[in-house]
């Protein structure tokens, strides 16, 4: 099990200065959420968050984000997961 997840995590050293600045100024958002953001932003991935906030930032600033405890976002997610492993 452990080899199965290591070889999917990827560690990121580096995050490039200027789109958290834009991810900031843009959403207003708090710093550790232009974090998150900017990642899923880097691999067109999608956010996954309990934090209603940062979900919402992360949509102004159009990434996909899912809030896990409103009932459409988790079954849209369920849906895009099943969709996309398929």
């Amino acid at each position: 099990m452990y080899n199965e997840i290591i070889d999917r995590v990827v560690i990121i050293d580096d995050i490039d200065y200027d789109l958290l600045l834009d991810i900031a100024l843009s959403t207003a958002c708090r710093a550790i959420d232009t974090y998150y953001i900017a990642v899923a932003y880097m691999f067109s991935g999608i956010l996954v968050s309990a934090d209603k906030i940062m979900v919402n930032n992360a949509r102004k600033y159009g990434v996909k984000a899912y809030y896990m405890h409103d009932t459409n976002d988790y079954s849209s997610l369920i849906s895009r997961i099943s969709r996309d492993t398929s």
